[in-house]
């Protein structure tokens, strides 16, 4: 592998997986914690302790978790875009796998401050960042750079 070539399609169906397991995982969290009234209760309670719960509150709660979800998934997201283009589009360089860490290392940082220990979506979550954060430094960076 040259160091401007096209990556791999093993490696790009292997970061498409990852990237999408974390996004599928993080809407079946969404979609739990929007739906259950006790999480909305703790939460309005919380947040808002002297309110009294109608549908505007519920509304902000809605918002607020989707605005969460989405910020979620943009790592992964944007990590498939970019392997996608870099596939058959663009030239794959050094630049991809530094800035595909720092995104992976960043999404787990954020789903690890997020301390939601109740959850095994946390945990399954924080495990793909790990194996994506560890699949892209071992396989992909520490490869190419073994083959100049």
């Amino acid at each position: 592998m040259s160091n401007d070539s096209h990556l791999s399609i093993k490696i790009f169906y292997f970061l498409v997986g990852i990237s999408g397991l974390i996004i599928l995982l993080s809407s079946f969290e969404a979609i739990l914690r929007v739906k259950d009234y006790e999480i909305f209760l703790i939460w309005a309670k919380d947040n808002f302790p002297l309110q009294t719960i109608d549908d505007s509150l519920f509304s902000t709660y809605v918002t607020s978790e989707l605005s969460m979800y989405f910020i979620k998934i943009i790592i992964p997201i944007s990590i498939s875009i970019t392997a996608f283009f870099s596939l058959n589009k663009i030239r794959f360089s050094k630049i991809f796998i530094y800035i595909w860490t720092v995104l992976a290392i960043g999404g787990f940082s954020y789903t690890l401050i997020e301390l939601n220990f109740k959850s095994v979506f946390f945990y399954s979550i924080l495990a793909l960042y790990i194996l994506l954060v560890l699949f892209i430094y071992f396989s992909i960076g520490l490869s190419r750079e073994s083959t100049r």
